[in-house]
């Protein structure tokens, strides 16, 4: 089985870079070098109730950045 394709990532966000669900779920979204075709892996985001995952650009590009620079 075979992956879809997400959007990957712009540029200025390099790794190391942070993002938070502050409305929503309180998540945190942290740039990874993780480079897959997919850019499925793009981001790891940790919850505050189910631990941590990978996951892609399109769920967490509405995010606010905590990162500024």
């Amino acid at each position: 089985m075979t992956t879809p394709a997400a959007t990957p990532t712009p540029p200025q966000y390099a790794p190391g870079w942070v993002k938070q669900d502050i409305y929503n779920t309180l998540a945190v979204a942290l740039r990874t070098a993780i480079q897959t075709p997919s850019n499925t892996k793009d981001w790891l985001v940790a919850t505050i109730d189910r631990g941590a995952r990978h996951t892609s650009w399109d769920e967490i590009s509405h995010w606010p950045d905590l990162t500024t620079t």
